[in-house]
């Protein structure tokens, strides 16, 4: 069981945040599970968003699996209703707002 107090950030790094604002960005790193990670990189530095895609409660997966599906169109995703691999992800470029 995870415990918040054990918690070890020794090799840990700071990413450089993104200031408020527009950018083009592209999808550069994944971290799957029940919850989508998706780490958006641009020029001036990087962000990242959490998509919730499986969860007992329905009405957060379907608010996150609508964010993944418009991220994917707007993307240029060749399949957005059938994404496929995860790993389908990995260099689409997108315009997002911080």
């Amino acid at each position: 069981m995870f415990d918040f107090s054990n918690l070890d950030l020794s090799n840990a790094h700071i990413q450089e945040p993104l200031k408020p604002g527009r950018y083009v960005a592209t999808i550069n790193k994944l971290g799957t599970g029940k919850n989508l990670i998706i780490v958006f990189k641009a020029p001036e530095g990087t962000t990242s968003t959490t998509i919730v895609v499986a969860n007992a409660n329905k009405q957060a997966v379907e608010i996150g699996l609508d964010k993944l599906y418009t991220l994917l169109v707007y993307a240029g995703h060749p399949t957005p209703k059938h994404p496929g691999s995860v790993n389908s992800l990995i260099g689409l470029t997108v315009g997002i707002t911080v």
